[in-house]
């Protein structure tokens, strides 16, 4: 089974910079740790302590809410994509902003997250668009 919601979430339109965004392996990568036995793990890197990123969601991750996330009237049709009305900003200016930043000296950092799966034998372990049951997970953070 798809999860629509899950296609839903995943979309962003017109972030307001790359550091206000949260990037997410898209597939499962097996790693074999000393102990020899296989575990699933998928990463994601959340910026941390920016201007467009404060920690104000209250989840002690250091990153806040992302910028880009679409409003219930998106949600309800999201095969028409493109820039939201009245956006007049360049093509490029993610890019552009992230040049910027680097310019003036100002610091971009990331939280790399990791989430380990002991269970590498069930398929939504695998799958990133199957929706599966609980499953037994570690999650930790690098900073």
């Amino acid at each position: 089974m798809c999860s629509y919601e899950a296609l839903v979430d995943g979309l962003r339109q017109g972030p307001s910079s790359f550091t206000s965004l949260v990037y997410h392996s898209q597939l499962a990568y097996e790693f074999r740790p000393v102990d020899g036995r296989p575990r699933a793990v998928r990463f994601r890197l959340i910026a941390r302590h920016n201007k467009d990123n404060d920690d104000d969601d209250g989840d002690g991750d250091g990153g806040g809410d992302e910028s880009g996330r679409l409003d219930a009237s998106e949600q309800d049709d999201v095969a028409v994509c493109g820039r939201r009305h009245g956006d007049r900003r360049s093509v490029d200016y993610l890019r552009q902003d992230f040049i910027e930043r680097l310019q003036r000296d100002e610091p971009v950092s990331y939280q790399l997250q990791i989430q380990i799966n002991d269970e590498t034998e069930r398929p939504h372990v695998w799958n990133p668009q199957l929706v599966g049951g609980a499953s037994k997970t570690t999650a930790t953070s690098v900073k």
